[in-house]
């Protein structure tokens, strides 16, 4: 009579056991497939304040330089007057500064030269072109090159941006923020 109830209570265990496993490995998939990653799942954003309008933005790691990234940002002027970027400053998620080596500033975003530069980005930015001015509703390319931070291609970053600015031939500075979060290119 007992070897009946020890081989129920055996078949018994060894199939939930079979069951217990199947879900084990189960999940083991999901988790290699990274389908447990809440951060794929979120959407790509640039927002800034109410003084420029983002119209397009990317992030991309460098060719050449394993540890740094490039970044472009278009803004608009969302201003009644002409402005001027005195600097800029870009910060990591942790609010940690990023350097880049250099800014360059295009207005209008598809012109071949810059007007504005900054040697390297957190630095004051020096006119290049003063015929050139951002006027309002214009687009105009920051472009970030070679920025000290490491940003794994496929994965999704988030910088946040720090405007300084003036109006044209103002002496009184305003402040600006933004953030982009993207997959990095």
């Amino acid at each position: 009579m007992n070897s009946k109830k020890g081989q129920a209570s055996l078949e018994y265990l060894s199939t939930y056991t079979w069951a217990i496993l199947v879900m084990i490995i189960f999940i083991g998939v999901l988790i290699y497939f990274d389908l447990f990653n809440a951060e794929k799942y979120a959407s790509q954003h640039c927002t800034f304040d109410v003084n420029f309008f983002c119209h397009d933005y990317i992030i991309e790691k460098d060719k050449d330089e394993t540890n740094k990234f490039n970044m472009w940002l278009l803004l608009q002027n969302n201003m009644d007057k002409e402005i001027f970027i005195n600097k800029t400053k870009l910060l990591n998620n942790n609010y940690e500064e990023i350097v880049c080596e250099s800014l360059k500033i295009y207005c209008r975003f598809n012109e071949p030269s810059h007007y504005a530069q900054a040697l390297p980005s957190n630095q004051r930015v020096s006119l290049v072109d003063p015929t050139k001015e951002w006027m309002p509703t214009r687009l105009c390319m920051l472009e970030f090159k070679l920025c000290d931070k490491i940003v794994p291609k496929g994965d999704k970053e988030e910088i946040n941006v720090e405007l300084n600015f003036s109006g044209e031939g103002k002496s009184v500075t305003h402040l600006s923020y933004g953030s982009i979060y993207t997959n990095v290119k």
